[in-house]
């Protein structure tokens, strides 16, 4: 098979500023990184532009809008290190989002976060303008935000039309041969 991105296969792709993107390992930051967490969102704007330009008024909004959304704008002048894990992770997205891309790629973005912070997220996620597409095992962010499934089980993927509740009263998890791993 082949991936294309906007049309363009992957290797010819060029407008990565496009996609916004959270590993599951964010967090795993070096705790002596001498980063502010606004240094890190402002990272997700620069993106976007060229790596040596200074942000302007407007850039500057952005990031502190990021910040807001995501809850961690009384955190700006910390060091990415002395956060929690889920603080970083909301900075994270705070930097994912500050970018303004079309499509936000996920991975366990829950992991490390408290009840707030999963709110603030399932927000972000929910006035997301673009596409999101989320790796997670949390039943609560499929249910609150998501419309479209695929399903990894033991012999593939399966693509499902339709929310997690609606799945689960359709299909579920072991009729039709597919299994929880």
């Amino acid at each position: 098979g082949e991936i294309l991105i906007y049309s363009k296969a992957v290797d010819k792709y060029e407008d990565w500023h496009k996609i916004g993107y959270v590993p599951q390992r964010a967090t795993l930051i070096d705790k002596n990184f001498p980063a502010t967490s606004m240094d890190i969102v402002k990272i997700g704007r620069v993106a976007k532009k060229n790596f040596f330009s200074v942000l302007n008024k407007e850039d500057k909004k952005i990031v502190e809008d990021s910040m807001k959304k995501m809850g961690v704008w009384d955190l700006k002048d910390k060091l990415i290190g002395e956060l929690s894990g889920g603080q970083r992770q909301r900075v994270m997205i705070a930097r994912a989002l500050c970018a303004h891309p079309k499509i936000l790629l996920l991975d366990e973005p829950t992991n490390h976060l408290d009840m707030d912070s999963i709110e603030a997220l399932t927000k972000a996620i929910t006035n997301f303008e673009g596409s999101v597409i989320i790796v997670t095992h949390s039943e609560e962010l499929l249910r609150r935000v998501c419309d479209r499934l695929i399903i990894f089980a033991r012999d593939g993927a399966e693509y499902f039309d339709g929310g997690y509740d609606d799945f689960l009263s359709k299909v579920g998890w072991e009729e039709d041969g597919i299994e929880e791993q």
